[in-house]
């Protein structure tokens, strides 16, 4: 099985992309797919205590991998993964959101599982453009989606992609939807291969 993560800025495609390649595989190539999306969109509790929050997700991501892992599956496809994780706690202990040993104790801890997945694809856009993304449908700004935090976690993001191990390809999230889908099925052909 292969397991790669979508990981990156808010609004940079990487839903949209995940759920074209999970119906590409499945239609075209016959393959089984099972999808995981990001834990903070079914967190059930109150966002405010971030440290529990971010644990919460990271948690629920890893078990359903770990649970994929014993499947048959040909692909695994995880939407905000482990080093989304990583990236995003950053984000926070910058932010002040959580403390610095609340951060280092999440890094140190979710740095053990890397592991787990095969190869990660990094989509990026600008804070700027991912801000005036989200206004076309939201007027407010939240937690994540301003620019000041968007800025930290652009940053966090760069600074994460130098210490992945695992093949990565870097997507513009900012280039059409068609050409970056070309760009993911021109890797994903390749990764079959090795």
């Amino acid at each position: 099985m292969k397991t790669i993560e979508f990981m990156g800025m808010p609004k940079s495609g990487k839903s949209t992309q995940l759920e074209s390649l999970e119906t590409i595989l499945k239609q075209t190539n016959g393959k089984l797919v099972r999808i995981i999306n990001e834990g903070a969109r079914i967190c059930p509790f109150d966002k405010n205590n971030r440290f529990e929050y971010n644990a919460w997700s990271f948690h629920t991501t890893i078990n359903r991998i770990i649970e994929t892992k014993h499947s048959n599956f040909d692909y695994l496809l995880i939407d905000r993964g482990i080093y989304d994780h990583i990236a995003f706690t950053c984000a926070l202990g910058k932010s002040k959101e959580i403390t610095a040993v609340q951060q280092i104790t999440q890094l140190e801890y979710f740095k053990q599982f890397p592991y787990l997945e095969d190869s990660v694809l990094v989509f990026m856009v600008s804070p700027q453009e991912a801000m005036k993304r989200e206004q076309k449908h939201y007027n407010l700004q939240g937690r994540v989606m301003n620019l000041p935090f968007l800025y930290r976690l652009y940053e966090t993001y760069q600074q994460t992609i130098e210490t992945i191990k695992h093949p990565i390809q870097l997507i513009d999230g900012s280039k059409e939807f068609s050409e970056n889908r070309k760009d993911i099925l021109d890797y994903i052909t390749q990764t079959e291969t090795t």
